[in-house]
């Protein structure tokens, strides 16, 4: 039960400490003058972290202006003058900004003067991610999950709960179907964000499949496609060691603040240069009613949803850290956005894959 106590007590110093932004002042007893006879989750915790830390620690000195309280037992004590903010502390405010809040940014108010470096015309993904288009209707062809948010959603919390290397040992999409442990990761993640398993009519109203199969659909040929990009190897066999999910970033640039997490950062060992060639990709689940092929996905999808520029960012903010650490060996090779609807494993064109080899752009990093 005191564990318990405990660890709740760290959860909540935790929340607490965390919300400081300039200062954070932390109660030190001295327990050599003032022995602590029933030392509270305080002193054993944090105050017991504080001296294992060896953190130097401040004497307050009262000031003339300090003022003077009577405790209980009839002694005075005096408090130190109250400490002055920092002038102009309201504008010194940092702005914190993801992409999604940059390419809205245009939809509000100029209250904020963004530097030249950012364009304040992108367009944000959510203004075109609730795009529930019928398919049924405009092509006459096949159901298929609908656009949205909440499809988005749903994909990349199952590529990044999956057991890749399951994956990897199926034979065929059938045996996907029967494979208890991945479709309960499916069904888990349809649950936690609230998308109904539908059936799926063909172009005669006949059901052909479901959500839930449809998505074991997409998770397949993904993960099971042979990249180029990657001299045709799959997501599937990068092994878990080389792989980041979600991984979150904060970039700061000419006063500027960016935060977010990426997909996906994963690595495959370059033997031939002697080097670790690192990837940023991005899983979608948007609907093209022009296909998925690499020229539309660069000329028509990438575009009009600014998404070249939300792979800028990360790759600058990527090549930071990297440049920060001091990484000689490894290189950020370039950057791969899947999309699953238009995927399949067994063709050999590149349908559903858009990639830039950062060696090969017209834009470089270092400008």
């Amino acid at each position: 039960y005191l564990a318990q106590q405990q660890q709740e007590a760290l959860q909540l110093y935790y929340v607490a400490m965390t919300r400081a932004v300039f200062m954070l002042f932390l109660p030190l007893i001295d327990e050599t003058e003032q022995p602590v006879k029933s030392p509270g989750l305080y002193v054993q915790t944090v105050m017991q972290r504080l001296r294992q830390l060896e953190i130097p620690s401040l004497t307050f000195i009262p000031e003339p202006d300090s003022k003077q309280i009577s405790l209980s037992n009839g002694q005075q004590k005096t408090l130190p003058a109250p400490l002055q903010l920092p002038e102009n502390l309201t504008s010194r405010r940092r702005l914190l900004h993801s992409f999604s809040s940059l390419s809205s940014h245009h939809q509000q108010d100029k209250t904020i003067e963004f530097n030249h470096a950012f364009s304040q015309n992108l367009v944000s993904e959510l203004f075109h991610s609730n795009e529930a288009l019928d398919f049924a209707d405009r092509r006459k062809e096949k159901m298929t999950i609908p656009g949205g948010v909440k499809t988005g959603l749903v994909l990349h919390g199952i590529f990044e709960n999956v057991d890749f290397t399951q994956i990897l040992a199926l034979d065929d999409i059938n045996q996907v179907y029967l494979d208890n442990t991945i479709m309960q990761v499916i069904d888990e993640q349809m649950q936690q964000f609230k998308l109904e398993n539908r059936d799926l009519l063909d172009d005669k109203n006949q059901i052909y499949s479901d959500y839930q199969k449809q998505l074991a659909d997409w998770v397949w040929h993904t993960l099971k496609k042979p990249l180029h990009a990657l001299e045709g190897q799959c997501l599937a066999a990068i092994n878990e060691t080389q792989r980041c999910h979600e991984l979150s970033f904060f970039w700061n640039q000419q006063q500027t603040n960016l935060t977010g997490f990426i997909d996906l950062l994963f690595a495959v060992p370059n033997n031939k240069e002697g080097l670790t060639d690192y990837y940023i990709l991005d899983w979608k689940s948007n609907l093209s009613a022009n296909g998925y092929s690499p020229k539309v996905l660069a000329a028509e999808v990438m575009t009009k949803h600014q998404y070249n520029w939300q792979y800028q960012l990360y790759a600058l903010a990527m090549q930071s850290w990297f440049d920060s650490l001091n990484l000689k060996n490894a290189r950020l090779k370039g950057a791969l956005y899947v999309f699953s609807r238009g995927m399949d494993c067994q063709e050999k064109q590149q349908n559903g894959v858009f990639y830039d080899d950062f060696s090969q752009n017209r834009w470089q990093l270092e400008d």
